[in-house]
């Protein structure tokens, strides 16, 4: 409730009861905003075991049927999802507060959009002080192929820290190292580094670069430098990376 009150205080949006909401940006882009954290979410598991178990959701099943019925109907080029945690998974159960806890909500949601035959979707989120570049198939790990990326299913950016804590120096390579040997569907990690991506979309594809600054220790942020840029097009759940 507390937070509730401060986002409409605070955020000049006009939204009542459901945070939910569908932003149209033309016929370029529809930009689906969902709530993970209060409507309809179950309480994070405490075990794999938990996190297995069907019927778990993040979404609420009221939110979950509006996103994709708004996404069948969606004749955008684009479909935007923007929310704060990771769908994508990685090392079994990687993080239970996120979609990794609710694994069967995430199986419905990308058989749906799958069977649906939605195109086009980017998934952009953060919460993990880290950045990834990932195609999403229903599992990484089989029916899918990294080569040609079939399976993939969406597409997922996300973004790092601004002044949150990350991991440092060796720390950091270390998790890389080990997301990249067991992620196959990862086409970028940065465990360290601080900064934002940047989106552009068009009726051609979509073009996605993350910069990073070089510290956070004054006003300016230190200089920034461009670490990785991705091209997608609206046909395939394929990221390419293009050179920096």
């Amino acid at each position: 409730m507390a937070a509730r009150i401060a986002h409409a205080e605070w955020l000049p949006t006009r939204s009542e009861g459901s945070l939910y909401r569908r932003i149209a940006f033309g016929t370029t882009a529809d930009l689906f905003v969902l709530d993970t954290r209060l409507e309809g979410r179950d309480a994070p598991p405490e075990t794999p075991e938990e996190a297995r178990a069907p019927g778990r959701s993040i979404l609420g099943a009221a939110q979950r049927e509006r996103f994709l019925a708004d996404l069948r109907d969606s004749r955008a080029t684009w479909k935007v999802v923007a929310h704060s945690v990771q769908l994508s998974p990685h090392a079994e159960f990687w993080n239970l507060d996120a979609w990794d806890g609710y694994a069967d909500e995430r199986r419905v949601v990308l058989e749906a959009i799958r069977d649906a035959g939605v195109t086009g979707v980017i998934v952009v989120c953060g919460d993990g002080h880290k950045s990834f570049a990932d195609e999403v198939p229903l599992d990484p790990w089989r029916g899918y192929d990294p080569t040609t990326s079939e399976g993939a299913i969406v597409v997922e950016l996300m973004t790092p820290a601004i002044s949150s804590p990350n991991l440092v120096g060796a720390e950091a390579r270390a998790l890389e190292a080990a997301i990249r040997t067991a992620s196959p569907h990862t086409r970028f990690v940065d465990a360290e580094s601080r900064g934002f991506w940047t989106l552009t979309l068009d009726d051609a594809r979509a073009t996605a670069t993350l910069h990073f600054v070089d510290g956070i220790e004054d006003a300016s942020g230190g200089a920034s430098r461009i670490a990785a840029r991705v091209e997608i097009t609206p046909d395939a759940a394929r990221l390419r990376l293009l050179p920096p």
